[in-house]
C-alpha cells in the first residue's frame, strides 16, 4: 500500500530512580502510518491505566506518558516496555526500568529538591514566578510539569530563570496543577503538585442606579 509505514519509536523511556513515594514518569514516542498506538507493559504484563496508582497520558504527536504515583519499592521496580503497533509490519518495543530506593538510601548526589512551587493566585495578565530550587550531584536539571505534562516551553510567555518557571501575561489557560522535577544521572525527584490559579478581573461591572 502506498503510504504504509511501519511502526518506529523515535523517544524511548529512559531509566529511572526514583525515592520511595515519589512519582516515576517514562516518556515514548513513536511514529508511522497510519499513526501507531502505544501500549505499556510492566513484566510483560499489560499496564492499564485504571490501576489506582498508575496513568498512562496520550498527548499529540505520538507521545504515551506512563506516570507511576506514588511509587511503591517490592511492586514498581521493573522493566517497562513501550510497544508500538499499526498493524503495518512488527509491532516494535523500548523498554526502560525503574529502580526504587527506600527514603534514606538514595545514591549520593541524588537530587534533592529545596524548594518547591506553593500555591498561587494571579490575576490574568500578570507574571508570575514558579519558585524551584535543588541540590544534587552533577547538578540537577530541572523541568516542570502541569497537568502531569511537560509545560511546553516552546510557548513565548515560559522561560526558566534558574529553574523558576516564568509566566508571563498570563492567562486562563495557564491555570493548572504544577510540578517541578529535578533530574541528574543519579535519580529524579518531582516536588509536590501545587496549584497555580489565574483569576478573571470582572471589568465593567458598574451597578447602574435606577431611578424610580
Amino acid at each position: 500500500e502506498t503510504g504504509a509505514h511501519p511502526p518506529e519509536i523515535i523517544r524511548k523511556p529512559q531509566n529511572q530512580g526514583v525515592r520511595v513515594g515519589g512519582v516515576a514518569s517514562f516518556y515514548c514516542a513513536a511514529r508511522g502510518d497510519p499513526p501507531p498506538s502505544i501500549v505499556w507493559r510492566k513484566n510483560g504484563k499489560k499496564v492499564s491505566g485504571t490501576q489506582s496508582r498508575y496513568t498512562v497520558l496520550e498527548q499529540p504527536g505520538g507521545i504515551s506518558i506512563l506516570r507511576i504515583e506514588p511509587v511503591r519499592a517490592g511492586r514498581d521496580d521493573a522493566p517497562y516496555e513501550c510497544v508500538a503497533e499499526n498493524g503495518v509490519g512488527d509491532a516494535v518495543s523500548a523498554d526502560a526500568t525503574l529502580t526504587i530506593y527506600e527514603g534514606d538510601k538514595t545514591p549520593a548526589g541524588f537530587p534533592v529538591i529545596t524548594q518547591g512551587p506553593g500555591t498561587r493566585v494571579i490575576e490574568v495578565g500578570h507574571t508570575v514566578l514558579m519558585t524551584c530550587k535543588a541540590i544534587g550531584n552533577p547538578t540537577p536539571n530541572i523541568y516542570w510539569i502541569k497537568n502531569q505534562t511537560k509545560v511546553d516551553m516552546s510557548n513565548p510567555r515560559y522561560s526558566l530563570k534558574d529553574g523558576f518557571l516564568q509566566i508571563e501575561n498570563s492567562r486562563e489557560e495557564d491555570q493548572g496543577k504544577y510540578e517541578c522535577v529535578a533530574e541528574n544521572s543519579m535519580g529524579t525527584e518531582h516536588s509536590k503538585a501545587t496549584n497555580l490559579y489565574v483569576k478573571v478581573r470582572r471589568v465593567g461591572t458598574k451597578h447602574h442606579h435606577h431611578h424610580h
